[in-house]
């Protein structure tokens, strides 16, 4: 792993634990067996979106739901040509 991998992992879970309510995630926890639901995950794509300047579909999140899932995503979204490069705030 690289360290804007590193990085944006470490936001996505700050941000992740800020809108669930909880101290502790793992790579592999979903976010609503954790207890989110649809207006919390749009919370998530909003924070997100604010601190790291790059367009995320809330759908993504719908699809796997995985903390690890959302970080390749939003990876994904920031090496998409015209999108913000992503400096984390």
């Amino acid at each position: 792993m690289n360290s804007q991998h590193d990085d944006l992992e470490t936001a996505v879970r700050q941000e992740w634990c800020a809108v669930l309510d909880i101290h502790r995630a793992e790579s592999e926890d979903d976010f609503f067996e954790l207890g989110g639901n649809s207006m919390q995950a749009a919370r998530l794509v909003e924070r997100l979106e604010n601190r790291l300047g790059i367009e995320f579909p809330l759908e993504a999140l719908f699809i796997e739901g995985t903390l690890q899932a959302v970080v390749t995503a939003l990876g994904t979204a920031a090496s998409v040509p015209g999108q913000d490069s992503g400096a984390l705030r």
